[in-house]
């Protein structure tokens, strides 16, 4: 066994013990839906992050960097943080405050006297687990790849491996479990990046040189006039993702007040772009190195083999593969949530007991675990298909009923089921004729153009909703904490503008 394997391994076995502690704490469906709703700035921060980094941060966008697209990822992060803040002040605080476990029921909780509700609610959670399971899917199918290709594990032995992680994780202790871990990874792979970043950087003579380097290279997929719409586009999507989605927004069901929200949108946005910023850096200096790479998405990899002292490098190499579990734990999560409280429990006539809940979810979770480890078993191509689609299809068939049913006196339930359904529709028929090459439009903007639409023609005069939650006082003992953090973000901002405009623009001259 080597040393990367060894790692690994212990790291699974003592998550594995922790979701044995952690799960005599889970008493109630609070406990296991949104931790008790007492999650401190600190531990919803490193949920937040770990969850939306994944394996895709260190493999996906660090080969775009590695072909020479480092502003443009910037910009596309930066817009990306810009969602943590928009997200927790017009709609974070207020899913808080409504006391909901899952965010399809926060539709239903806004027109629960009207005879749709339950309808809104399955259809929202329908996209909910529709979405999360191609995520989940490709995750632990990059996973799997990454345990093969590094370690002494078979595809089937690295497959389930990280499914008995998440499983225990999820099924035993639910958010109180995920909460913990994804804190745990994401301080691990925070600090050993950084450790690998410096030790990088001092191995070569002049990091400074690598990066006028990348300035001067200009590849030719930067001269391409459709370069700086598509890095707005994605950059639009990913701020609304994160500001609306399950699998971020919904962290927020668990913090402790409305102020703990709003510390760690600041926490996350800045972590978004600094972090991001340095990996990126060091895939810069890694790609002026000398070092050869064969495959752009195993950039840091090799790096890690070939470059680090080998704790180091096993120790990074532990760290994505952490990050992909933590992303994994989250989307599984959501779905079994979702399932059981939002489609199943619709559907049934007779009122369960908590414990009936907690058994019913626990079962969900492992039928979808053993679904997605039959499916990761295969070599299909259309699940990387599928997980891009997935990327968005919840912000283009959640913004204009989320900024409606809050902000639009006159849009009610029946705009709100329109505006899901025709954008949900719409985003996967654009996204498949796209893929035929038969139109060549955005299907994002497609299908927030037509959810608009419908949501229009549905507007009705007396909407009925129920939007007391809205009407929350804050704690006034904890503003000037909070205050501090908005000055936090303010210098931030100024700090990363002047460092770029320093030491990145002057590579240009």
């Amino acid at each position: 066994m080597n040393i990367i394997s060894l790692l690994v391994l212990i790291s699974f076995i003592l998550f594995l013990i922790l979701s044995y502690f952690l799960s005599k704490r889970t008493k109630n469906l609070d406990d296991f839906f949104v931790a008790g709703r007492n999650a401190n700035t600190i531990f919803l921060t490193g949920t937040v992050f770990a969850s939306m980094l994944s394996t895709n941060g260190f493999m996906g966008d660090c080969a775009w960097v590695y072909d020479g697209h480092f502003i443009s990822l910037m910009v596309i992060n930066t817009m990306c943080a810009c969602g943590y803040i928009l997200g927790s002040l017009f709609f974070g605080r207020y899913l808080r405050t409504s006391k909901v476990k899952t965010l399809p029921e926060f539709f239903y909780l806004v027109f629960k006297e009207h005879k749709l509700a339950k309808y809104l609610r399955m259809c929202s959670a329908f996209v909910v687990c529709f979405s999360m399971f191609a995520y989940l899917v490709s995750v632990m199918q990059g996973v799997s790849i990454l345990l093969e290709s590094l370690t002494d594990f078979s595809k089937t032995t690295s497959l389930i491996a990280g499914f008995i992680i998440i499983l225990a994780f999820v099924s035993l202790s639910g958010s109180n479990g995920a909460i913990i871990s994804d804190t745990l990874m994401c301080v691990m792979f925070l600090s050993v990046t950084i450790i690998a970043a410096f030790y990088i950087f001092n191995t070569i003579e002049n990091p400074f040189i690598a990066m006028k380097q990348l300035a001067q290279s200009r590849p030719e997929t930067l001269k391409a006039p459709n370069e700086l719409p598509y890095v707005l586009t994605m950059g639009i999507i990913w701020c609304i993702t994160i500001a609306i989605s399950p699998w971020q927004a919904g962290r927020n069901l668990m913090a402790k007040n409305e102020h703990v929200i709003f510390r760690t949108s600041v926490l996350s946005a800045i972590l978004t772009v600094y972090f991001l910023g340095i990996l990126y850096l060091l895939v810069i200096v890694i790609k002026y190195s000398g070092i050869n790479i064969n495959t752009s998405e195993k950039v840091v990899i090799i790096s890690a083999l070939e470059q680090m002292p080998p704790i180091l490098g096993a120790m990074l190499i532990t760290g994505i593969v952490q990050a992909g579990i933590s992303s994994a734990m989250t989307f599984l999560a959501v779905i079994g949530f979702s399932f059981s409280e939002d489609i199943i429990g619709q559907i049934s006539k007779k009122e369960k007991t908590d414990k009936q809940k907690l058994i019913l979810c626990r079962i969900i979770i492992l039928s979808v675990c053993v679904l997605c480890f039959i499916i990761n078993t295969f070599e299909l191509a259309s699940i990387r298909i599928i997980a891009w689609f997935a990327s968005t299809i919840i912000a283009a068939s959640w913004i204009v009923s989320v900024i409606g049913i809050l902000y639009i006196k006159n849009y009610g339930i029946k705009s709100a089921l329109a505006s899901q359904i025709s954008g949900f529709l719409t985003y996967i028929i654009v996204r498949f004729l796209n893929e035929l090459n038969l139109i060549t439009y955005e299907a994002f903007f497609c299908s927030i153009l037509s959810s608009l639409i419908f949501g229009i023609m549905f507007l009705e005069k007396n909407s009925n909703k129920n939007l007391n939650f809205m009407s929350i006082k804050l704690e006034t003992n904890e503003y000037k904490k909070t205050k501090l953090y908005a000055i936090l973000l303010i210098f931030s901002g100024v700090l990363l503008s002047s460092l770029l405009l320093k030491y990145y623009s002057s590579l240009f001259n």
